[in-house]
């Protein structure tokens, strides 16, 4: 004779089980979104590579110190760096083991008819009394008053069974998905999709290709396909308010594809131009003057030339492209309007000239 015994799972096997178990509890995928908000934070507070590495730049040369530790936290690319990536997949994995489980259930009770219990008096919200109707009656009373309040319900065998609630665990379940959606959504663009930035002066065009950003960060499986369409900014016009600052900025565009004319919108502050896969937001704006170098009556660089902010002030650089032995480059600060302090020293005015 032989007694049958449980055995014990591999501690590795009951380790994963118990892992498992925890990740996809509701209560660790709110701990895993709440560490993703404070990452979140973090690249509001750091400035960020990909939005504008001349600002990381200046940071990491005022902060030498504390820059190299910056650096390997990831914190100029928070939402590119290891430890936010690993918290949004363990977010991911979270909510699936969440959803899954719940969409099973509730379809499973959709499927189900209403069914009477067998012992009425242990039900928490347990009531009984008597009517002066026949049996029929007091079933048909119940089946009218069900009906009006949206109860779904079966009458059988003397019985009337009904149940409610699922619109709002439905809703939940929608919402939740559609955030595992979004989520999702987000992963793959940042897996496949790139992101750039090119800085375009009225009058010019630019290009969808490699070479005509400024700055590019692709991502992990992006293919390098790009859609070689052409933008030309026809005009850049911003707003302001009273006290100075800038209310809202939209440039008046062109958008070819292939020497064809698609359409002349027009592109606004959280109001990008949307073509073919590709989002092109307006982030920013600055000045471009003419700026013209000669010697001895000759012309030796003319143009217009970006100037980005930098400590209140709009500095730019160009290079003279002349063969002597002395290469010329020049490292200018712009103001478009100054004013002079107490002592005399020139300070910008205001931004609106």
């Amino acid at each position: 004779m032989t007694t049958k015994t449980n055995r014990r799972p591999h501690p590795i096997v009951a380790i994963a089980r118990a892992t498992w178990r925890q990740l996809r509890t509701m209560r660790t995928a709110l701990i895993l979104l709440l560490l993703i908000a404070a990452g979140a934070s973090l690249g509001s507070l750091f400035p960020q590579r990909p939005i504008n590495p001349a600002t990381v730049s200046q940071w990491i040369a005022r902060n030498r110190g504390w820059a190299p530790i910056a650096e390997k936290l990831g914190l100029f690319d928070v939402f590119g760096s290891w430890w936010f990536m690993a918290i949004y997949g363990l977010l991911l994995i979270s909510l699936i083991g969440c959803i899954l489980p719940r969409w099973r259930a509730f379809v499973r009770t959709l499927r189900a008819r209403p069914r009477t219990e067998g012992t009425l008096s242990v039900q928490p919200q347990y009531r009984s009394g008597t009517v002066a109707l026949t049996p029929d009656a007091a079933l048909t009373g119940a089946e009218r008053v069900l009906r009006s309040k949206r109860f779904r319900f079966v009458r059988a065998d003397g019985t009337v069974a009904a149940e409610k609630g699922h619109l709002r665990e439905g809703g939940s379940l929608l919402f939740h998905t559609a955030f595992l959606v979004l989520l999702l959504g987000m992963s793959v663009g940042k897996l496949f999709g790139f992101t750039g930035q090119v800085a375009v002066i009225e009058g010019e065009r630019f290009t969808d290709t490699h070479i005509d950003y400024d700055s590019i960060t692709e991502g992990r499986y992006f293919n390098e396909h790009f859609r070689g369409f052409q933008i030309v900014l026809d005009r850049f016009d911003v707003q302001w308010y009273p006290d100075g600052v800038p209310k809202t900025y939209k440039s008046s565009v062109r958008l070819f594809d292939r020497g064809k004319l698609i359409e002349s919108p027009t592109i606004q502050v959280n109001h990008p131009l949307t073509y073919r896969g590709v989002r092109i937001y307006q982030i920013s704006w600055g000045w471009a003057p003419v700026i013209k170098i000669t010697q001895h009556g000759k012309v030796l660089y003319e143009g217009p030339t970006i100037f980005l902010p930098q400590q209140g002030l709009w500095h730019g650089v160009a290079k003279v492209p002349e063969t002597t032995p002395l290469q010329t480059g020049l490292d200018m600060s712009f103001l478009p309007d100054f004013e002079r302090d107490t002592n005399g020293n020139v300070v910008p005015g205001s931004p609106q000239a």
